[in-house]
């Protein structure tokens, strides 16, 4: 299994027209995403729907979990509260989710749980952060 970025010449009912790709013809291509051109950086490429990363979403802080945030930042011996920023700012939810802000995620960073939500649009609020259960 590899990975490529290809070229989509033209999209037909069940079939993709393809360049750039050293395949067999009828070689089944499978994860399909599209190219993102500050993360691929192939010369002369272009993504009109996702040409810039996105704006950074405003992450915010309770005195409770910034407390947390710097009591694990000393037991872990790394920048807990800005790497957290740093990975929520980037709006890890799949682009086409608005949801409710009484809905809660939450990503494993080292032994850590951290749990968010959206209470506004283009907001984000640290919950909590906890050790994990493991």
């Amino acid at each position: 299994l590899g990975q490529s970025v290809v070229k989509l010449e033209k999209v037909e009912p069940g079939r993709l027209w393809l360049s750039g790709i050293d395949l067999l013809d009828g070689t089944p291509v499978i994860d399909i995403k599209p190219y993102v051109p500050y993360a691929d950086i192939v010369a002369d490429a272009r993504n009109a729907i996702a040409d810039a990363p996105p704006a950074p979403i405003a992450v915010h802080w309770s005195d409770e979990t910034l407390r947390q945030a710097h009591e694990h930042g000393l037991r872990l011996g790394q920048p807990v509260r800005e790497l957290i920023e740093q990975c929520l700012a980037q709006d890890p939810r799949p682009a086409y989710q608005k949801p409710p802000p009484e809905r809660r995620y939450g990503v494993r960073l080292w032994d850590l749980d951290v749990h968010w939500h959206y209470p506004d649009d283009g907001e984000i609020r640290v919950l909590d952060l906890q050790r994990a259960a493991d």
